[in-house]
């Protein structure tokens, strides 16, 4: 089995960097593109666990890199539920304002991909970046989104018994560039480095030496990205679960459903909390160089 094969198909103009997936063999033409030896090249999507860069794949630069400190203010407790009682016996609620924050400043001219971490977890719709003592309630959602000139922070919370301090949170962010056009040489050109400047450019042009690019990792001190779901509901209630496998459920579990009003104020019934197992998807380790 090759590892690093490096090659073209001159009919697809397909360009890969991959290890072998099967042995060639004594049957395999290691020069014949469409040798199972040599599938990744023309089925990238298929190969990517053989896969270390192809000209078919978005392999994203970074942009901008920044880290941008937002003071976040302080969210109160809940106040009158039914029958008089405060939010906090068996009451919980969002609440506002809801609260875009600016993180960068790109200027690329088109809304591109970003990502923005807070430790090693790179933050998904409604991540959970401050959860009050105890699960009473009160927690802090993040989104991200950009425009064709900024990236976002968009902040919404949710209330209990217990409120949520004023708190400072480092945000690391992560613009990514659109990936360039090929160069359009014929035939393409698996790599080429100019002697002159030192640039080293490789899959006609897609892939240069003066870029930082995101990549996957085995160790280190990775950003976890998401693969598939982040979050789950049963029984009426949300749970999130970080890339890093933290399990945050914001809804208390004192929670109840009020079914009958009488001279006592409400009588409650079940808590509808989350019930469920859900423990997240995987996740993809990468980082920026």
């Amino acid at each position: 089995m090759v590892k690093w094969a490096f090659m073209t198909d001159p009919l697809t103009n397909n360009i890969g960097l991959y290890d072998e997936p099967v042995p060639g063999g004594s049957s395999a033409d290691f020069e014949d593109p469409n040798s199972a030896c040599n599938a990744p090249l023309n089925d990238p999507e298929g190969g990517l666990a053989s896969l270390y860069w192809h000209i078919l794949l978005d392999n994203m630069a970074v942009a901008l890199e920044v880290t941008t400190p937002v003071t976040h203010a302080a969210v109160t407790t809940g106040g009158a539920g039914p029958g008089g009682t405060v939010l906090g016996s068996g009451q919980f609620d969002y609440t506002g304002p809801i609260v875009d924050w600016e993180i960068a400043t790109h200027g690329l001219g088109y809304e591109p991909i970003v990502y923005v971490a807070v430790g090693n977890n790179l933050i998904t719709p409604g991540y959970i970046v401050q959860l009050a003592s105890g699960i009473t309630g009160g927690a802090r959602f993040v989104s991200v989104w950009s425009d064709s000139t900024k990236a976002y922070l968009r902040e919404y919370s949710s209330r209990g018994s217990a409120g949520l301090p004023s708190t400072t949170i480092s945000y690391d962010v992560l613009v990514m560039k659109r990936q360039p056009a090929a160069e359009g040489n014929i035939p393409p050109q698996l790599i080429d480095l100019d002697p002159v400047t030192g640039i080293v450019k490789m899959g006609d042009g897609r892939w240069k030496s003066t870029e930082r690019y995101l990549q996957v990792v085995p160790g280190g001190s990775p950003y976890g990205l998401a693969m598939g779901r982040t979050m789950d509901a049963n029984n009426g209630a949300v749970r999130f679960v970080s890339p890093d496998g933290t399990t945050l459920d914001p809804v208390p579990a004192v929670l109840k459903t009020a079914y009958a009003t009488n001279k006592f104020g409400a009588v409650y019934g079940a808590t509808i909390n989350y019930q469920g197992s859900f423990t997240g998807d995987p996740v993809i380790l990468v980082q920026a160089p």
